[in-house]
């Protein structure tokens, strides 16, 4: 795209015919519009494009993604990111994404809603003249979550003792019906079942209950919507319990999902069945085993996806490390206890079956617990369901009724999510790091993806490094760039599988860009030697001891922040105090004026927005101007500093002069202390925010820190290496190298993963938990080699005094306070609204 049709207006013209038509024309006629622009532009001579095909198998390059994107945005005046076209994204998802934008709703052919109509014909379209003078008032229904088969229907016994009075909606796990992969952590069950549950009861009061490994699941949807303000009453565990890995056994064996699948199945039955022995399947060798529990299951089409499910399905149990849980929590536990029969003999997990809570002491402070007859399997079969029922019924009498308004009658709108944010099959990793999953909660998904494999090519053929070890002595590879600068591909890349990045191509074609000159005049960006002359000016400004004596200042700025915070009506900690205590501090160190705060505020989170590759047209727009915003008042500041005395220079600790004298160009003297701003943002900002909502989280731990400060250095590590603030890093290879025994061609692009690395067990045990007392100091957070992060002691500093101070005051999450960046590359909070404890309430 040149820079006369980046700055064109929407040309409308395609979109406007489209709201005379019904949805499923609406949808052919953007679906052929899409696919003859991808054909276009991949140079295809004949291009058969599916909904089902994923963008990334197109043909399009990182630059004919960028035309298609801006073409849709002009063509139909909207705004699409790009990384809509990543991951495992297909046709159909930027359909559906185009479709959302527009406004367009499968669920009504009546198009005089569409923003695309004038004023005059949407006032004038016909409007319902129903009025409800009278509410419906009903039972809520109770939401079922069953076992790790992902089937529900054993639940039905459970659901007809209940009675006819409630209705009881099961959720059957993606996958079981092989129509989509299955899913492999709890959180992101939660969060699917949560957003369906929500497109049929869109408030609560809910009833929920999981039996058995559908218990976590539940206990998960819970802590979703506690913090999104909902009430779950009653929340019901039917003899759910915690269980851990063994040694990081493999837990999913094939064998030893169909063994215990069979037993479910027998155990399950209408007609109970005895189930296969493991003793004498242990005489079989491993293959004629397989082969024998298969014949078993040859009468089962669905067979083959419930295995799958099982496999991810357990492992996900065996990872899942829940929060406390403040609300109101049943255990029904089976008199009977778990069958140990029903395991196959080399599972090897750790289980509470045996302690009285099964495990949820720790997690549950208003946990109550029912025994009820028969063993984890019988419990919810004839006759004892029974017993079961009547006990839930209880429970769910002293539920507060639902009301349902007109408007809640309406026609319900099917949940809406757009592809899948991991599947990992026969055919490799598919990842997709724009995926709304990712940004919720990246963690139970890059664990997945660690496990899996030490790294791996997507489509766009970049290599992706997952654990520590590999992480660590890639960002020390002196054949891996950070400059993308430095790749030739005309020249010097004959290799097939590198082919450019996006960010590559944006930096040797935007050259005369202000964006571009700026950053390529970071530090982050710039090899050796020349890092190396840079970073040795500069570091003497960050270094553990000069830093020290801004302890002060840093303690009265928090204090200061914190007081006004107390102040505001709507505390917001990412507003009121994570973001503008950097800014004052490197403000400090630069001598740049109190009352221009807001100002470079601004461009400096614009700056990391221009970095993040999920950005729109729009953005990058907004970037470019803030960086031409942001060098000008940065010269005429470096002007100014080095033109005043010493005498009547404002306070600051950067001698221009010196730095000068040492070599430094004013351009790059403009983009380090650019840098130093967004680098703040990043890195204390985004820390302060993630730490203080992780501890939140784990209020045991912010009481430790709370009873012991002198723990303040070490909590520090553990917060940033338990929610990283950066993701990933970009690394290009400058000669062919290895990496995670992987050989890397010249030219390639390769992503180390920081918040993998960071919690990788080999690294880290059981790294899920927040351990504030945890040796952590060897996280990659920082980074590691020649870019350790030059700041790295002041953003330490700035932390301890911040969770010191925090940890002497009372504040609690208020409902829907948390909302996340929609970033790529960088993990941080646009908001995190408190509100003060009471007295009464802190007694």
């Amino acid at each position: 795209m040149n820079a006369e049709q980046l700055e064109s207006t929407p040309d409308t013209s395609f979109a406007a015919p489209l709201h005379g038509l019904s949805f499923a024309k609406r949808r052919h006629a953007l679906t052929t519009y899409i696919a003859d622009e991808i054909t276009r532009l991949a140079r295809a001579e004949q291009h058969t494009l599916q909904p089902e095909t994923k963008l990334v198998d197109t043909g399009l390059d990182s630059l004919g993604g960028m035309e298609l994107i801006g073409n849709i945005e002009r063509q139909f005046g909207v705004a699409i990111p790009i990384n809509t076209l990543l991951g495992s994204a297909t046709l159909g998802d930027l359909v559906a994404r185009l479709e959302q934008s527009l406004g367009t709703d499968p669920y009504d052919d009546d198009a005089s809603s569409s923003p695309m109509l004038p004023p005059h014909a949407r006032v004038q379209a016909r409007q319902s003249r129903a009025v409800g003078l009278r509410d419906w008032q009903l039972s809520a229904p109770l939401f079922l979550i069953p076992g790790l088969n992902g089937t529900a229907h054993y639940l039905s016994p459970l659901c007809q003792a209940l009675g006819a009075n409630r209705a009881c909606i099961a959720f059957q796990a993606p996958g079981v019906d092989g129509h989509e992969p299955p899913l492999g952590s709890i959180e992101e069950m939660a969060r699917r079942y949560v957003e369906e549950m929500r497109s049929i009861q869109p408030h609560g009061p809910y009833a929920i209950a999981g039996h058995s490994a559908g218990g976590l699941v539940a206990y998960e949807m819970a802590q979703i919507l506690r913090e999104q303000g909902e009430t779950v009453s009653p929340l019901i565990l039917i003899d759910s319990t915690l269980t851990e890995s063994e040694d990081n056994a493999d837990q999913s064996d094939e064998v030893m999902a169909l063994f215990e699948v069979i037993g479910v199945y027998c155990r399950l039955s209408t007609e109970p069945k005895t189930p296969i022995s493991a003793n004498h399947l242990a005489r079989l060798p491993a293959d004629q085993q397989r082969q024998a529990l298969w014949g078993l299951l040859a009468g089962n089409p669905a067979a083959a996806h419930v295995i799958a499910v099982y496999r991810k399905g357990f492992a996900a149990v065996t990872r899942y490390r829940p929060r406390v849980y403040t609300g109101p929590v049943v255990l029904l536990r089976s008199k009977g206890g778990f069958p140990a029969e029903a395991a196959h003999p080399r599972r090897r997990v750790r289980h509470q079956f045996s302690s009285p809570t099964l495990g949820w002491a720790d997690h549950c402070p208003a946990l109550r617990v029912i025994d009820t007859p028969g063993d984890h399997f019988t419990m919810v079969m004839p006759p004892h369901a029974n017993t079961l029922a009547s006990t839930m019924q209880e429970l769910l009498d002293t539920s507060a009724p639902i009301n349902l308004s007109l408007e809640r009658l309406r026609p319900i709108a099917r949940a809406r999510t757009i592809g899948h944010a991991l599947i990992i099959d026969e055919e490799g990793v598919h990842f997709d790091p724009h995926h709304a999953d990712v940004r919720e909660d990246p963690h139970p998904i890059l664990s997945q993806i660690r496990e899996r494999t030490p790294i791996f090519q997507d489509a766009l053929s970049r290599w992706w490094v997952t654990r520590h070890a590999d992480v660590s002595s890639g960002l020390r590879n002196k054949s891996l760039s950070v400059d993308a600068r430095q790749l030739d591909y005309t020249h010097r890349i004959d290799d097939d599988s590198a082919k450019p990045s996006g960010v590559s191509s944006w930096f040797r074609h935007q050259e005369n860009s202000a964006l571009a000159r700026l950053y390529n005049n970071f530090m982050l960006f710039i090899d050796p030697p020349r890092h190396t002359l840079l970073r040795k000016v500069f570091s003497p400004l960050f270094s553990h001891d000069s830093v020290q004596h801004l302890t002060r200042y840093i303690d009265e700025r928090v204090g200061a922040l914190i007081a006004n915070m107390r102040m505001q009506s709507d505390p917001d900690l990412m507003r009121d105090l994570a973001l503008p205590l950097p800014v004052s501090v490197v403000s400090m160190i630069y001598g740049v004026p109190e009352e221009d705060s807001a100002m470079v505020t601004q461009w400096a989170r614009d700056l990391g927005m221009g970095l993040d590759t999920g950005m729109s047209h729009q953005a990058m727009q907004k970037a470019e101007h803030s960086a031409d915003s942001f060098t000008r008042y940065l010269r005429d500041h470096i002007a100014r500093l080095h033109n005043t005395p010493a005498s009547s220079a404002p306070t600051s600790l950067l001698n221009v002069a010196e730095v000068i004298r040492n070599g430094v160009t004013p351009d790059e003297l403009v983009a380090h202390i650019a840098m130093s701003y967004f680098a703040g943002f990043e890195t204390t900002t985004n820390t302060i925010g993630n730490g203080t909502l992780a501890l939140l989280r784990h209020p045991t731990q912010f009481a430790r820190l709370r009873d012991d400060p002198a723990l303040a250095d070490n909590a520090v590590e553990e917060l940033l290496r338990y929610d990283c603030p950066v993701l990933y890093v970009l690394r290009f290879a400058i000669e062919d190298t290895a990496v995670a025994g992987q050989s890397i061609p010249r030219g390639s692009s390769i992503i180390f993963m920081l918040s993998a690395a960071n919690r990788d067990p080999a690294a880290f045990p059981d790294p899920d938990r927040l351990d504030i007392t945890r040796a952590a100091k060897h996280h990659v957070a920082f980074s590691h080699g020649a870019h350790y992060c030059l700041g790295a002691s002041l953003a330490r500093l700035e932390l301890q005094r911040v969770f010191l101070a925090l940890a002497k005051e009372r504040f609690q999450l208020v409902p829907r306070g948390v909302a996340w960046r929609a970033a790529f590359t960088f993990r941080g909070l646009d908001q995190l609204r408190i509100s003060w404890q009471t007295p009464q309430a802190m007694s």
